[in-house]
């Protein structure tokens, strides 16, 4: 659910759900209404206001069921009207990544997506994946898949001046997730 609050946290008000998308949790499945097709802990993880406060985008963490294996739904939400705009994209996985940590704005159309698996420097295997993605809506059709540019490997930074000192040139987030990402400039 999107949840619309004041600055003090008051619900302004009803939830939105989004729509066709089911969480054990979600009072219609409670109600034997309709059956889950998302997993609990599945649902938004990456929330994006476009650049001109028009749009919110919407990226799930977990997998829709019927939908493409190593894929994530990313809605699109008119800020103005409070509604979901029946405009969808496919965010499509890395091979190696299983998550979304974070979804940020650059701009109107492009947004960084932070993508990880659940690896870490003490539990590698598979070996742990981290890296910041650059996708673009414009071009993409409704329900089409969203073009990426991989910008970072958390994995394979250059350290050459050693600063964490550890004796190595590469530094590394070998942690389970990043949560976020901060566009400075």
């Amino acid at each position: 659910y999107l949840i619309k609050t004041d600055t003090n946290g008051t619900v302004l008000r009803s939830e939105i759900p989004l729509p066709g998308v089911y969480a054990p949790q979600h009072k219609d499945v409670i109600a034997g209404k309709v059956a889950a097709n998302l997993p609990s802990s599945g649902g938004v993880e990456g929330m994006a206001i476009n650049k001109s406060q028009t749009k919110l985008y919407t990226l799930l963490e977990g997998l829709v069921a019927g939908d493409p294996v190593k894929t994530r739904r990313i809605n699109e939400f008119d800020l103005a009207k409070e509604q979901y705009t029946g405009r969808s994209y496919v965010y499509p996985l890395d091979p190696n990544g299983t998550n979304i940590g974070d979804m940020v704005a650059v701009d109107d159309r492009r947004f960084i997506v932070l993508e990880r698996n659940g690896s870490t420097a003490t539990s590698p295997n598979p070996a742990p994946f981290k890296k910041v993605f650059l996708i673009d809506l414009q071009g993409v059709p409704d329900g089409g898949t969203m073009r990426k540019t991989e910008l970072v490997d958390l994995m394979n930074l250059a350290d050459p001046f050693d600063l964490n000192a550890d004796g190595q040139r590469v530094f590394t987030f070998p942690y389970t997730t990043i949560e976020d990402v901060l566009v400075l400039d």
